[in-house]
């Protein structure tokens, strides 16, 4: 498709400028650009552009309004209004002239992109229908348009059987008579008489169409929506003798149009508003409150376990709960309140008027309350809840973007606390953000600053006491903080992405680590690194366990890897080729916090793990509560029925050490056998001793 030709008319040179280097780097050819409406006529004559951005204020006798009027009725070419004005008498009057687009500055490069590229859709659909429906006349056998003809006086000398049919008219009663009478047309908005375009066509001995909301008045009183064209006849002498005036029924097209307007403004999975719709609605309705001295309330809503639904059903069973959920919601609102879907499992709901922020905090728990009853999908049934943010204005926004950020700030206040619930926007809460975002900045700058640091907690063979192993655990060492656990940082990582490069950090570190400790002489020790959800999806993982191996020339079978029962579980499909690869490399492999996932034992086998650690919040109090010390022992059994050595996590004493170690555990570890050190200590502390523990606790903190 060729790209777009596009004139700008903007009387403000810098802005027209700037404009335009947008619009080229997004791909599109600018025709000219023109700062009063009188060459922007000139220029749409002499150029043809595909599109027109049009500011409304302009310079000169027309303004932007005016000049998109004449551009529409003479050229027929789309117009989007750019403007930083939105009162309601200029969007009355730009409205009547059908814009293709109404944008409010400053905008972004994204919407300005989308707007134009629906307003070429919804130009090109148009004149699809058009030529549609001219090849639709030849099709049909000849039954074409509606024809009829008049004298120079303006009697109907001819009516075919299609304008019979829409005037209600016969042939034989139109003729001779004024086709005023035959032919009435009034205004689809006003209902006001329109001139007859025959009568004009013979007045002033030219070419006529009629404006595009026109309504043919049929004889009984029916109303139907046509366009057409009047052209005078004349003889061979030039004389004028009549004219001829062709007409149709474009109601077919007029529904297209709604259609079209329908999906600029709704979304298409739900039928609920979109953004562009919701952004207009909180306009007006900020207007309304701050003319009249009102209140309303924004709410975001995030739905809570979507992504559940997805992984484990499907999309498709996603998206029979996002229509489910929107039923809902539109069932419980008022009538003049207002839900609107932004895409993903993010709903917001504009509530036009309150008295006090408690009316918001009710239409929240019915929310809630209507969220928390399961949904039948297809036979599924499923449990959703919801996390709402609120913010009530004008005192917490006075605009959607504001508005929008606020109540999303909220709602992330109600997801640290647990989800299933809401909040009202705090002013302080933008400076819990900010901290955030702060974090998340130093966050990013850490790697490259060489801020991260591996320390390491030994692992114990329970039947010799040996230290065996090592695993790897992160560590921030902030310059103005100190030591950061991975606790404060590790999710922001594992949400923002970061949890890559530093996974692969982690990695190679340890690799280098362990091959160091090799050549000093600890030769069966294996270190132990975790792998998050992130990582493991990552489509290079094996590539890139084998690129550490290979730069640090480290056996691989002195490297374990850590995964969660999540990890796996949810990725199946992938997760099979994958450790596959890696157990053929040689890599072990293990399971973390075994008993806090899935904790089903015949997955085991077939993921072909070698380990896993039973999670500590088992271990911790197995040796003195009957339920914790059944599982624990159940899964040692089973694990080595399946040939699979089981390690302890998170052992620090000596009650807790004796009861696993009478559970016959492989290895163990936590604080009773040693702290996480870094690697100097751990090598001093194993060139000091024999690289074995007794019953007492290992090394203390560096």
């Amino acid at each position: 498709m060729a790209t777009a030709n596009i004139l700008i008319v903007e009387d403000q040179n810098i802005i027209a400028m700037d404009l335009k280097s947008r619009l080229l780097s997004l791909g599109y050819q600018v025709a000219g650009t023109a700062a009063q409406a009188d060459d922007a006529l000139r220029q749409c004559a002499e150029m043809r552009p595909d599109l027109v951005l049009m500011d409304i204020r302009l310079k000169g006798e027309m303004d932007g309004v005016q000049a998109a009027e004449r551009i529409r009725a003479e050229f027929g070419l789309p117009v989007i209004f750019l403007t930083a004005h939105s009162d309601e008498q200029t969007l009355r009057r730009a409205q009547l002239t059908e814009p293709y687009g109404y944008m409010l500055k400053p905008f972004e490069d994204r919407e300005l992109h989308m707007a134009i590229e629906i307003a070429l859709y919804k130009h090109r659909t148009e004149k699809k229908l058009r030529t549609h429906e001219r090849w639709l006349a030849a099709i049909l056998q000849g039954i074409g348009d509606a024809v009829i003809a008049v004298d120079v006086h303006g009697l109907v000398q001819f009516l075919n059987p299609v304008a019979a049919a829409l005037t209600g008219w016969t042939a034989a009663e139109a003729q001779g008579r004024p086709v005023a009478e035959v032919f009435n047309a009034v205004d689809a908005h006003t209902r006001a008489r329109i001139d007859n375009p025959l009568s004009l066509a013979l007045a002033q001995q030219r070419f006529v169409s009629l404006p595009d909301q026109t309504l043919l008045v049929t004889r009984d009183g029916r109303e139907i929506p046509v366009d057409d064209s009047a052209a005078p006849i004349r003889d061979d002498q030039g004389r004028l003798t009549g004219a001829v005036l062709v007409f149709r029924d474009v109601t077919e097209r007029k529904r297209a149009e709604e259609h079209l307007r329908h999906l600029a403004y709704h979304d298409s999975l739900t039928g609920l508003p979109n953004r562009a719709l919701f952004h207009i609605l909180v306009g007006r309705a900020l207007a309304h409150a701050q003319r009249h001295g009102r209140r309303g309330a924004v709410l975001f809503l995030d739905l809570d376990r979507f992504k559940n639904v997805n992984d484990t059903l499907g999309h498709p069973m996603g998206d029979l709960l996002l229509r489910a959920v929107a039923a809902r919601l539109t069932r419980t609102l008022r009538q003049n309140d207002t839900v609107a879907r932004l895409g993903g499992d993010e709903f917001t709901v504009l509530i036009e008027e309150v008295e006090q922020p408690q009316d918001a905090a009710r239409v929240a728990e019915k929310i809630l309350s209507v969220l928390a009853e399961p949904f039948d999908l297809g036979g599924h049934e499923v449990f959703v809840g919801g996390s709402l943010g609120l913010a009530i204005f004008p005192h917490d926004g006075d605009d959607l973007h504001t508005l929008l950020r606020n109540a999303d700030t909220a709602l992330y206040r109600v997801k640290e606390q647990g989800r299933n619930g809401y909040a009202f926007y705090q002013a302080e809460m933008n400076a819990a953000a900010l901290t955030q975002l702060t974090l998340e900045m130093s966050l990013r700058r850490a790697l490259q600053r060489g801020e991260f640091v591996l320390y390491y907690q030994p692992k114990v063979a329970l039947n010799t006491g040996r230290i065996v192993g090592v695993e790897a655990l992160l560590r921030w060492q902030r310059p103005e903080l100190g030591l950061v656990p991975p606790s404060q940082f590790l999710q922001l990582a594992e949400e923002t992405g970061l949890i890559v490069p530093i996974g692969e950090w982690v990695l190679q570190t340890a690799c280098r680590q362990a091959q160091a400790w090799r050549s000093a002489g600890l030769t069966q020790l294996r270190v132990g690194v975790n792998l998050s959800n992130r990582q493991f999806r990552q489509p290079d993982l094996v590539a890139m366990v084998r690129r550490a191996l290979d730069e640090a020339g480290l056996p691989p079978e002195a490297l374990e890897l850590e995964l969660t029962e999540t990890i796996i579980m949810q990725e199946r499909d992938s997760a099979v080729a994958k450790l596959q690869a890696l157990k053929k490399m040689g890599v072990y492999l293990s399971i973390d916090d075994f008993g806090t996932g899935y904790s089903a034992l015949e997955y085991l086998k077939h993921f072909q793990v070698d380990g896993l650690k039973i999670d500590q919040s088992f271990v911790r109090s197995a040796h003195e509560d009957k339920e914790d010390e059944a599982i624990v022992k159940a899964i040692v059994t089973l694990a080595h029925n399946l040939n699979i050595r089981v390690t302890a996590e998170g052992v620090e004493t000596l009650e807790q050490h004796s009861f696993i170690k009478a559970c016959l555990c492989d290895e163990t570890q936590g604080y009773y056998f040693g702290y996480p050190m870094p690697s100097d200590a751990f090598l001093r502390f194993m060139r000091k001793g024999t690289g074995s523990l007794s019953l007492g606790p290992g090394p203390q903190p560096a």
